[in-house]
């Protein structure tokens, strides 16, 4: 793995020193002869360990330099990926109306494009800007559209946070109960952190929620109810009409 990525990848699993010990090889080993894109990757890595650690100022200028190579190169993918990342910064600063008009710019385009991981990604963080916005019927519609997607990838766990506070905002408690129940089993299961401020806010303000309207037995039995459940039977009880 390239150091870059590598410094990414520890970074996102909550290793923050390993992940600027990675990066400052991948920045040293640089040379300015190689091509414009490898240039891209430090810079969105760089982006990214500063989002992580709440620098969200330092992010956001290393992603302007990325958005700028990739634009120079004319690469329609490396794009989506830096203003995805735009998104997400906005999202993490509680810019939410700004998170949700960044979003919908990105799914736009993503739709006159092939559907991949990074259109997958795009939906889904569109998708909790727009809940934690209050937008929950085009929240729903976004979820919705990307559930096959996240039931071939097995990916449906990753999600549920957000699909439990849309549950909770639309009056679906116990599934909302249930759904978070699945996503902490889950990350317990793989031993993994949250990923990044954003997805931990939504996950308090789904359980401070729960805590004030069912009783500390009933929020027991539901989360371990939702545990027991698979990733898709939680989702889906959810996401229901």
């Amino acid at each position: 793995m390239a150091p870059c990525c590598a410094g990414g990848s520890a970074a996102r699993n909550g290793e923050i020193a390993a992940g600027e010990e990675w990066l400052r090889e991948a920045e040293l080993l640089h040379d300015a002869g190689w091509p414009s894109a490898s240039r891209y990757h430090v810079l969105q890595e760089r982006g990214g360990l500063a989002y992580y650690k709440h620098r969200y100022e330092e992010a956001e200028a290393a992603t302007d330099e990325a958005l700028r190579l990739a634009t120079t190169l004319g690469d329609q993918q490396l794009m989506r990926a830096a203003l995805g990342n735009h998104a997400a910064l906005s999202a993490a600063r509680g810019d939410l109306a700004q998170a949700v008009e960044r979003g919908r710019a990105l799914v736009l385009m993503q739709r006159r494009n092939r559907f991949d991981r990074i259109a997958s990604n795009t939906l889904l963080n569109y998708a909790a800007a727009l809940t934690e916005f209050g937008e929950l019927d085009e929240a729903l519609s976004v979820l919705r559209e990307a559930a096959p997607t996240l039931a071939r990838q097995g990916t449906w766990w990753i999600w549920l946070d957000t699909i439990a506070l849309l549950a909770f905002k639309r009056g679906r408690i116990h599934d909302a109960a249930l759904a978070l129940g699945r996503f902490d089993a889950m990350f317990v299961k793989f031993n993994q952190p949250r990923y990044g401020p954003v997805f931990q806010r939504i996950r308090d303000e789904v359980l401070r929620g729960l805590q004030q309207v069912l009783t500390a037995a009933e929020l027991e039995r539901l989360l371990a109810e939702g545990a027991a459940m698979s990733d898709e039977e939680a989702a889906r009880g959810a996401l229901a009409d």
